[in-house]
């Protein structure tokens, strides 16, 4: 399982639901547009207080969020 695509397409789910473009979110989050498309296609993960902006621009609570993804964040062993 890819993780970071599967991160990728919950941070796009949650935008959407939020109503709101990724030039919006990218705005809000003081992110470029390039940064949202890479996090949203699983090229790149968002450091934890890109993270922390994410939802609050989308409008879920941090805590929800980290539930809603726990499989994502296991420490991935060698």
């Amino acid at each position: 399982m890819d993780y970071t695509k599967e991160f990728g397409r919950y941070v796009k789910a949650c935008r959407k639901q939020a109503g709101i473009s990724q030039e919006e979110l990218a705005e809000k989050c003081d992110m470029s547009t390039r940064q949202i498309s890479n996090i949203e296609t699983g090229r790149c993960e968002p450091k934890l207080t890109a993270l922390s902006r994410l939802c609050i621009s989308c409008g879920i609570e941090f805590d929800k969020f980290i539930k809603d993804n726990t499989i994502l964040f296991q420490p991935k062993l060698l």
